[in-house]
């Protein structure tokens, strides 16, 4: 697994910790909606990216509602490096023109 996309309208967190083998063991960039959705379940704001904050993933790129993660130790030797701006288009760009292409 490389790649794994939530949008699952409020429910991220429980599905991220149902996943949190598979992320410790494949380390996929991880994209997910925060919306605020989470609220009408009970699930605090921002609790996914918490969540994934706390298994050793970073934030690199935050679009709209959406919010890309890559593994802190895959973004320390990328060209794209960390940064809290959230900068890394180039690679979003990419996953975008997957994701649109993917069931043409």
């Amino acid at each position: 697994l490389s790649l794994l996309k939530l949008d699952l309208e409020g429910y991220e967190l429980p599905a991220l910790q149902g996943a949190v083998e598979t992320l410790r063991r494949c380390r996929p960039v991880v994209v997910i909606e925060e919306a605020g959705w989470g609220r009408l379940h009970g699930i605090p704001d921002r609790a996914a990216t918490a969540f994934l904050i706390g298994c050793g993933f970073r934030p690199f790129h935050w679009s709209g509602q959406d919010v890309v993660f890559m593994a802190a130790e895959d973004l320390a030797g990328s060209p794209w490096g960390y940064t809290d701006t959230f900068d890394a288009l180039p690679i979003c760009n990419a996953i975008s023109r997957l994701h649109s292409t993917a069931f043409e």
